[in-house]
């Protein structure tokens, strides 16, 4: 896996770190589904790592762009990097 590769799936497990450790305990309804949330981001980030850590065709690539979309959810946070040039806040919405 390249370096920025790791770096950026560093970056995102931290910040899925600190929005888990803010939950309340016992988990109400609500934060039991932020839980369930950040678990799927997990294995999504997981997997785009593995993926963007190969060498043939277009998945790696676009790998390391959906790694770098998810990033720019924290892009206010101080230890963000511009991984990617357009902020997701500038980005068109899907469809």
């Amino acid at each position: 896996m390249r370096a920025p590769v790791l770096d950026l799936v560093t970056f995102i497990s931290a910040r899925l770190d600190e929005r888990e450790a803010a939950l309340p305990a016992p988990l109400p309804h609500e934060p039991a589904q932020v839980l369930s949330e950040i678990q799927a981001m997990r294995i999504v980030v997981a997997e785009l790592a593995i993926l963007a850590g190969m060498s043939l065709g277009l998945g790696p690539e676009t790998a390391r762009r959906l790694l770098r979309v998810i990033s720019g959810i924290w892009e206010d946070h101080p230890d963000y990097r511009p991984w990617l040039p357009v902020a997701v806040s500038e980005m068109p919405p899907p469809g």
